[in-house]
């Protein structure tokens, strides 16, 4: 089986015009999360450095990041609501999402994941 495989020197040459090599023109998801999480967790780090035993109610920043065992909280982010703009999306207003977020293909709107 494995013999019957083409390795890609191979396929170079008369076989060469039944494969067709697609590059992407912008960065995956994949790969724009990659850059951002290391940024991320520096500022959670900062953040737990600074205020790591101040008190939220009944829990620590340190629980609220740590683990959550049995303390009622979260830490999230938020969408803001402009009273003339609408809301907005880590800083983007609808109609910017609906331009920058990925699509499915031949569809208008952003996909449920991207949002």
């Amino acid at each position: 089986m494995l013999s019957r495989l083409r390795t890609p020197s191979r396929v170079v040459g008369k076989h060469a015009h039944n494969f067709v090599r697609c590059m992407a023109v912008e960065p995956s998801m994949k790969d724009v999360f990659a850059d951002k999480i290391p940024i991320w967790q520096a500022q959670q780090k900062e953040i737990k450095q600074k205020y790591g035993d101040k008190i939220l109610g009944t829990c620590t920043v340190e629980q609220a990041y740590g683990g959550m065992r049995s303390v009622k909280s979260m830490v999230y982010e938020t969408s803001l609501l402009d009273p003339v703009e609408g809301i907005r999306f880590r800083g983007y207003t609808i109609p910017e999402c609906q331009k920058v977020l990925p699509k499915a293909k031949g569809g208008q709107e952003p996909l449920p994941e991207a949002l």
